[in-house]
């Protein structure tokens, strides 16, 4: 088993996973996890003629979490708190607040050697 307390799988995230409930009213549940790996890097997406450098970010957690596509990630411990009805406190005010943070748009799970998460994402 792959040593966790490597370099690499030092960093503390949090995880707002997105819920849909009474039909479409968005709520938000906050965790925490602790000796995750977390990377950053430019990319370059061209859509039509326009051209533009993203940041696009990898974590990855060890075991199975319950992540999903449009759930949130910010690098470290947070605890604000999301309402998406209250001006200030909504996602976009929360990614806008934390540059090393992102939507998710991949999870998929690794089981070769370490069982862990991997969550992806663009930076907006």
């Amino acid at each position: 088993m792959i040593n966790t307390n490597l370099f690499w799988w030092n960093k503390t995230i949090t995880h707002y996973r997105r819920k849909v409930e009474d039909g479409d009213a968005v709520t938000y549940d906050r965790f925490v996890y602790n000796d995750c790996s977390f990377v950053s890097q430019s990319d370059k997406r061209t859509i039509g003629n326009d051209s533009k450098i993203i940041k696009v970010f990898i974590a990855r957690v060890v075991g199975k979490v319950d992540v999903k596509n449009l759930d949130i990630i910010v690098l470290g411990e947070v605890d604000d708190e999301i309402d998406e009805y209250s001006p200030g406190y909504r996602s976009s005010d929360l990614l806008s607040k934390y540059p090393d943070s992102f939507i998710v748009n991949y999870v998929g799970f690794n089981d070769d050697v370490l069982v862990n998460t991997r969550i992806q994402g663009d930076g907006v």
